[in-house]
């Protein structure tokens, strides 16, 4: 693979802001009934509060007790109190990342039209991005791939004409990127696959390939430093020491039923939570989780939900003979004597952040690396197919991965992981109207989200029992209040 150095056609790099933008905007005031919700409250007043109750305007350094995450929580601590305004922050974000996927994409094929096209359909895929967008707290992926495609395009550079200011900036952007969290290191393997298929180095690959592990290593040692282990979070998820009270939380009592349990972040990493999650990624990558999202939107009484638990080994012998079936087709279609040697790069970027985010970091709701792979590949297959005169089998492809977007978008995009952006708003309206009310501060454990919103907007009512608890840790302070 050769590496192109120069943006092609910069009137396609506006085009590529303003279709993004565009999107993004749509995607903003489609959506406009959303709100806080859940760990919101307690991330994003708490911190409020916890500056507020030890007289200070900002904290430099907390992180958790399981997680080395500094740079996230110094971030959550400048978290408007308007939820759309830091909605349109992280959309601004997520815009960027798919102008610097046109950029890095422009680099690696040499192809303004792939690039493009992989930019607007990273964009269209809610199916991968819709909790980092919607939920507050989860902008830390957003922030992930958008400093991840930062690094990536500065090695392109580095291969092209190393420097010393070059590779510190480089080791700078990434080893902040794991101070947010840890999906950070799957943009350090896609840029192993990045130095392996380039053809024109000035450096060694192995001395690129250690330069580019080297953010992780100092994260590793940051991390023991800090907490005595190179990376409990991981360790937990592989592990699973809390595997009995997730399965609690998550199994339904009536019926001992489990699927959802293994649907969740904490689902069993055994055959079956493996093979769920597995079809899940899948089901991302072609945005078509979307269409769930769609569906349970109109099933209030759950019977689609309850069809999918009763028939889930057939639907996902369907789902998966009809993706061999279009896969068979596209071959048939493309195939020619450079095949795989045109594809290997892409194909193997696909699979790479498919195996990872099932296996290793085994989760279906922090996917945009996934999410730019699987659109690149399909970018570069619309694009050959109607380059070679295929041109229905091009709008097929198109239409069967933009339609569960717009039927996602007809909902206002109402429902994502357990949450139901509708009942959000409508629940933190009544918050805005009760924060007026005088109660008593033990009655407001009746509802905890509500408890760190009210002390945040009449602190200076509670400053005293709120002083009281003490605490200069950050995290040490939030479980006290949410036990006060």
């Amino acid at each position: 693979m050769k590496i192109n150095y120069k943006i092609q056609h910069n009137n396609s790099l506006y085009f590529c802001i303003a279709i993004c933008l565009v999107i993004n905007s749509f995607f903003f005031l489609i959506s406009l009934d959303s709100n806080w919700a859940s760990d919101d409250f307690s991330y994003v007043f708490g911190t409020k509060i916890f500056n507020l109750t030890n007289d200070q305007f900002l904290f430099l350094f907390e992180t958790d007790f399981s997680r080395f995450r500094p740079l996230y929580w110094f971030i959550v601590q400048f978290i408007p109190e308007n939820y759309h305004l830091w909605k349109l922050i992280v959309l601004f974000f997520y815009t960027g990342s798919a102008v610097l996927i046109f950029i890095l994409c422009n680099k690696l094929t040499s192809d303004f039209k792939i690039s493009l096209l992989t930019s607007i359909l990273f964009t269209l895929n809610y199916s991968l991005s819709i909790k980092a967008l919607s939920w507050g707290v989860f902008f830390g992926h957003i922030l992930n791939i958008f400093l991840g495609l930062i690094g990536s395009i500065i090695l392109i550079n580095i291969i092209k004409n190393s420097s010393k200011l070059k590779i510190s900036f480089f080791l700078v952007i990434n080893f902040l990127n794991f101070l947010i969290t840890e999906g950070a290191a799957i943009y350090l393997l896609i840029n192993v696959l990045i130095i392996f298929f380039n053809k024109n180095l000035t450096l060694n690959k192995i001395k690129l390939v250690v330069i580019n592990f080297l953010p992780i290593v100092i994260f590793f040692v940051s991390t023991f430093i800090s907490s005595g282990e190179l990376n409990k979070i991981l360790k937990d998820r592989v592990m699973q020491p809390n595997k009995e009270y997730y399965s609690k939380i998550f199994t339904n009592n009536e019926t001992n039923e489990n699927l959802y349990y293994y649907r969740s972040p904490y689902a069993p990493r055994d055959l079956k939570g493996f093979s769920i999650r597995l079809v899940e990624n899948l089901a991302g990558s072609l945005n078509l989780s979307s269409i769930e999202h769609f569906l349970n939107y109109f099933d209030q009484n759950k019977k689609i939900n309850l069809y999918i638990k009763n028939n889930l080994n057939l639907i996902v012998f369907i789902f998966f003979s009809l993706l061999s079936l279009i896969l068979i087709l596209l071959y048939v279609s493309l195939k020619d004597k450079t095949f795989f040697k045109e594809y290997k790069f892409f194909i193997l970027l696909f699979f790479l952040t498919l195996i990872i985010y099932t296996f290793i970091y085994h989760r279906k709701d922090i996917n945009l690396a996934l999410s730019l792979s699987s659109a690149l590949l399909i970018s570069k297959i619309t694009i050959n197919c109607y380059e070679k005169g295929k041109k229905k089998i091009s709008k097929i492809l198109l239409i069967l991965f933009i339609t569960p977007s717009i039927l996602y978008a007809s909902t206002g995009f109402s429902m994502y992981s357990q949450f139901n952006s509708i009942e959000n708003n409508k629940k933190f309206n009544e918050y805005k109207t009760k924060i007026k009310e005088q109660i008593d501060i033990k009655d407001l454990n009746n509802d905890k989200h509500f408890k760190f919103y009210y002390l945040y907007k009449n602190f200076q009512k509670y400053q005293k029992d709120l002083k009281v608890l003490d605490e200069n840790k950050l995290l040490p302070f939030l479980g006290k209040l949410h036990n006060m």
